[in-house]
């Protein structure tokens, strides 16, 4: 699995809403990063809490999976709409050779809330994303 099937598994359970670059999704609520928190166990399964190291990977098919299942524990139980701030994507420890170990980052909200009916993109979105926002 690649990070790009990754991506495609998780919208295929939900389907997907506007996404913001603010730290709120249109609906008000904050964004969660999504994946697995090690050494220490989270509040809530499948979330990183900011500030704590996570679960590393020796290859990309075992970060996209342990990513997976990451989701898969946040997603249980939950319905609506995926709204992400920063879809799926792979780092390595060291970036500019793509070598050392790697982990799968995203942030991103399953939301049943509506978006907000005064929301005001041009508050989180620079001059430019709103532009293009308004062409959609």
């Amino acid at each position: 699995m690649h990070v790009t099937e990754l991506r495609k598994c998780i919208e295929a359970r939900f389907p997907v809403g506007q996404p913001t670059s603010a730290a709120r999704a249109v609906t008000g609520e904050p964004y969660v990063v999504v994946g697995r928190q090690w050494p220490k166990t989270p509040k809530v399964h499948g979330i990183v809490e900011e500030g704590e190291s996570r679960e590393l990977a020796l290859d990309e098919e075992t970060a996209c999976y342990q990513a997976l299942s990451a989701f898969e524990d946040y997603a249980e139980g939950k319905a609506g709409t995926l709204y992400w701030r920063h879809p799926p994507d792979l780092c390595w420890e060291n970036e500019a050779e793509k070598s050392g170990r790697c982990f799968i980052v995203m942030r991103c909200l399953i939301s049943d809330k509506p978006q907000l009916p005064q929301f005001r993109w041009e508050r989180w979105l620079s001059p430019e994303q709103f532009r293009q926002l308004e062409k959609c």
